[in-house]
């Protein structure tokens, strides 16, 4: 698995988002809390960096995506 993101420096306030770009599991290691995993890695990570926010988007279509990450929180 793995993912992809940007730390977007805010123009409005004095700090930074990160945007989770894309989120991938091979199909076969799917369900088995890689994703869950990379996204609570993400978090300890922006934490610590103090970065507040982590936002994602998904297609209305993927119903797979808007799940899980609503799944996350």
């Amino acid at each position: 698995g793995g993912l992809t993101g940007f730390v977007l420096p805010m123009t409005r306030a004095n700090r930074s988002d990160f945007f989770l770009y894309d989120l991938a599991v091979v199909e076969e290691r799917q369900r088995e809390g890689i994703g869950r995993g990379l996204v609570e890695s993400l978090r300890r990570l922006a934490a610590k960096t103090g970065i507040p926010e982590i936002f994602v988007f998904a297609d209305n279509e993927d119903l797979h995506a808007r799940r899980f990450y609503r799944a996350l929180g």
